[in-house]
């Protein structure tokens, strides 16, 4: 099976991962030769890593795997299990953040796999799906960290009448807000899944095409906007606990 992409004709459906209205024309308005690339010559440029990184890759990458769905279930476990940890309404984020960081891990596993092959042995669909949760995964657990940063500021600052305000109700509405605002920012990434089938290496490589808007988008929602208000907002934190010391 072939996959054509002519120059010849174009087309004006715009992708957010792309540069480029389509991802295969270099240029839409002219008529250069179409460009032919086959799944096979694509498969031909994957090189297997060397036994040596390879071995490194599995003694690094098994351990801590292992260790965080491990940890994490463990954290579920003992919160279902154990009654008086359940009473505290705080502790449900911490759960969520568990649960999340148990899906980080188990979303890993395919990709060492294919680290190790160097290319993607699952699928077209399967990729789209492991992408998606793959990186929302690192927005839920930014926006984890910054929720408990204000649950804890709240704490210092307000006080007992905080505490006495927080409910398992409104904290399991913030947590929905949370998981909500993930798969937001996930959204540019669902709504180019047929741009991805359209990509004949996807099959093998399961990469999103990185344009600046997506970079912009993904980075700021992931790291950058979480890691400035965690760091006001503890900074805050401090200085109100030495004023009230």
């Amino acid at each position: 099976m072939e996959v054509t992409a002519t120059t010849a004709t174009p087309n004006l459906t715009y992708s957010f991962f792309t540069s480029t209205t389509i991802h295969y024309q270099s240029n839409l308005f002219t008529s250069t030769p179409p460009i032919v690339i086959t799944p096979n010559e694509v498969q031909q440029e994957l090189i297997s890593p060397p036994i040596w990184l390879t071995f490194l890759i599995i003694s690094i990458s098994v351990p801590m795997i292992f260790l965080m769905l491990v940890g994490n279930l463990l954290i579920l476990l003992i919160y279902f299990l154990h009654r008086p940890i359940r009473t505290l309404p705080s502790n449900l984020y911490l759960v969520s953040l568990a649960f999340a960081d148990f899906l980080t891990g188990l979303v890993v596993i395919p990709a060492v796999d294919s680290t190790i092959h160097s290319k993607w042995l699952y699928g077209l669909p399967s990729c789209k799906v492991w992408l998606t949760l793959t990186l929302m995964t690192n927005v839920v657990t930014a926006f984890h960290l910054v929720a408990i940063a204000v649950d804890r500021y709240r704490t210092v600052t307000e006080g007992i009448p905080y505490v006495q305000r927080r409910t398992h109700k409104s904290v399991s509405e913030k947590l929905v807000v949370i998981w909500i605002l993930s798969l937001w920012v996930m959204s540019p990434l669902i709504f180019d899944w047929e741009h991805l089938s359209m990509d004949p290496s996807a099959a093998h490589t399961c990469v999103s095409n990185k344009t600046p808007h997506w970079v912009v988008h993904f980075s700021c929602a992931s790291f950058w906007l979480p890691a400035s208000f965690l760091i006001i907002t503890y900074h805050k934190g401090i200085q109100a606990n030495l004023i009230n010391q």
